[in-house]
């Protein structure tokens, strides 16, 4: 049987920047670990990241103003 890994997920951004001066952002389950990368630039990485959690969650924004 699939499963997701457990809930809530959270995310987290690395500890030290990448090359171009930005960090990395990941999605992480209820232990921590690391289950998911975003990608996107680097302005929207917060926001997808938080969208999807709140989706998973069940606190999703309802609309764009809400984000």
């Amino acid at each position: 049987m699939k499963t997701l890994p457990p809930l809530p997920w959270d995310w987290t951004c690395a500890d030290k920047p990448t090359a171009n001066g930005t960090f990395q952002v990941y999605l992480t389950d209820a232990t921590g670990r690391k289950i998911a990368a975003i990608w996107g630039r680097p302005e929207e990485r917060e926001t997808i990241a938080d969208t999807i959690i709140g989706l998973v969650n069940g606190s999703a924004p309802t609309s764009a103003q809400d984000a």
